[in-house]
């Protein structure tokens, strides 16, 4: 996480609002490009989760800089693992497995 584009966010641990760290990110963005004839619909996923499907003209590129909820856009981050401080926190067996991937289909 030490990239010109790095920055530092704030880290609460568990029910302790007190006791924050900073916690290094590094943003990222996806390139998708078709090199077919025809136009194709790509779907991303970031960490198993579905994030955005678009629609990719031939010889187009499209970037995916974030995840939109409709009023705002969550930028994509790289951030260092984290322990789990309690059970809410905790992912899924499925899902766990899918934690660093990026899968475009």
């Amino acid at each position: 996480m030490h990239h010109e584009s790095s920055y530092k966010v704030p880290l609460a641990e568990g029910n302790n609002t007190e006791d924050v760290a900073m916690w290094p990110v590094t943003p990222y963005t996806l390139a998708l490009r078709n090199h077919d004839s025809q136009a194709v619909w790509a779907t991303v996923y970031v960490d198993g989760c579905k994030i955005s499907k678009e629609c990719i003209k031939p010889n187009e590129t499209k970037e995916v800089q974030g995840i939109d909820n409709g009023a705002s856009v969550k930028e994509l981050l790289f951030s260092f693992p984290r322990l789990v401080s309690s059970e809410k926190d905790k992912l899924d067996s499925d899902r766990l497995s899918q934690v660093g991937c990026v899968s475009i289909v």
